[in-house]
């Protein structure tokens, strides 16, 4: 499973696209945007997995990284 910070912005979204294209599942954070490109749709909850980050909380990352 693969973090992509940003997730949901243009270059989070097009390395989340390529991962899955080469079979990669992957964790997509997410600080305010909240949105389900047609692309990812398919794979929530099974492949694709977004969480609300905050880079900026020093405990948010590990705790996330655990989970």
């Amino acid at each position: 499973m693969i973090l992509v910070t940003g997730g949901l912005g243009f270059i989070g979204l097009n390395t989340a696209r390529a991962l899955l294209d080469a079979g990669e599942s992957c964790v997509l954070t997410r600080y305010r945007v909240s949105r389900e490109p047609d692309f990812i749709r398919e794979a929530l909850g099974e492949r694709v997995f977004v969480e609300q980050l905050d880079v900026t909380d020093g405990a948010a990352l590990p705790e996330l990284v655990t989970r």
